[in-house]
């Protein structure tokens, strides 16, 4: 049920994007894709769950534009539409199906790509079969590590293994995570910051979630002196104060790590966001 309301929030987000680029080449396909995405919109809003009948003729619509415009720039968004209607409908063959072809079709787009495995990952938890749910979420880590959903899987698995008790399981996620994420933080740190930043996070997060927390302040002051004068010390700083703020309670010393961000690393954007976390503490919020 969780994941059926995911897979309706995605379809009603997807439905949401503004049109842009209406130049004269694609402005028929605008116009109908955005009929279809207000028929979506009138239907979602009507109904709470949308019945058979509503999916079917919403599949006619989005399917027809990929038909009739399959090298639009924007096709790729209504072939997930399209595998998210199915998703809703119970039709999983059709939606893994759609969401393969997506994979094949757009391989040079990487988050697109690594999106549409996620989604066989979680159809294929839904139907209780994890062989399959495994390795899909390792070919996202595998094929788009340096994707959102790539970078998120080591993360998830190492939880699910958490959750489940699995203990020695659990010990052997968290060292494939850890050496995943620093490899992620040594290797694009200048060519992909975002993506090493996240990892930085994601590696932490490891560690406060298999109960060690020390561990993971000595691994980020690793980091930060590893790394010194990068966005990656900024990122550890940052996430240093974000664990004495929500896990240490020591409001104390995270405005001291955020002030660190802000002082040091005026340009990059985490000051900015650091900046606004520390008006919070200071505020009392």
């Amino acid at each position: 049920m969780r994941h059926n309301r995911m897979a309706m929030a995605a379809v009603v987000a997807l439905g949401a994007v503004s049109l842009s680029g209406c130049g004269d080449s694609n402005y028929e396909a605008e116009k109908k894709l955005w009929h279809a995405n207000y028929a979506l919109q009138k239907a979602r809003q009507a109904e709470e769950k949308l019945s058979p009948a509503q999916l079917d003729a919403l599949l006619i619509d989005f399917k027809e534009i990929i038909l009739k415009y399959p090298a639009w720039e924007r096709a790729v968004d209504v072939y997930f539409t399209v595998a998210m209607l199915y998703e809703l409908k119970g039709e999983t063959e059709r939606a893994h199906r759609t969401y393969q072809k997506i994979i094949e079709l757009y391989p040079a787009a990487a988050d697109y790509c690594a999106l549409a495995l996620k989604r066989r990952a979680i159809l294929y938890e839904q139907n209780n079969q994890w062989s399959e749910a495994e390795s899909a979420y390792r070919d996202i880590r595998t094929k788009y590590p340096l994707t959102r959903a790539g970078l998120e899987v080591p993360t998830y698995l190492l939880g699910r293994a958490v959750i489940a008790r699995q203990e020695e399981n659990a010990r052997t996620l968290f060292a494939e995570a850890v050496v995943f994420y620093q490899n992620i933080i040594d290797r694009h740190k200048e060519i992909s910051p975002d993506a090493a930043i996240f990892a930085l996070q994601l590696a932490a997060d490891c560690y406060v979630g298999t109960s060690q927390l020390d561990a993971a302040v000595v691994f980020l002051q690793e980091q930060a002196k590893k790394y010194a004068a990068t966005v990656i010390e900024a990122g550890a700083w940052f996430k240093l104060a974000l664990l004495f703020r929500d896990y240490y309670k020591k409001p104390a010393e995270a405005e001291r790590y955020f002030q660190t961000v802000v002082e040091r690393f005026p340009n990059q954007p985490l000051a900015q966001v650091a900046a606004r976390e520390l008006e919070k503490l200071k505020k009392g919020l």
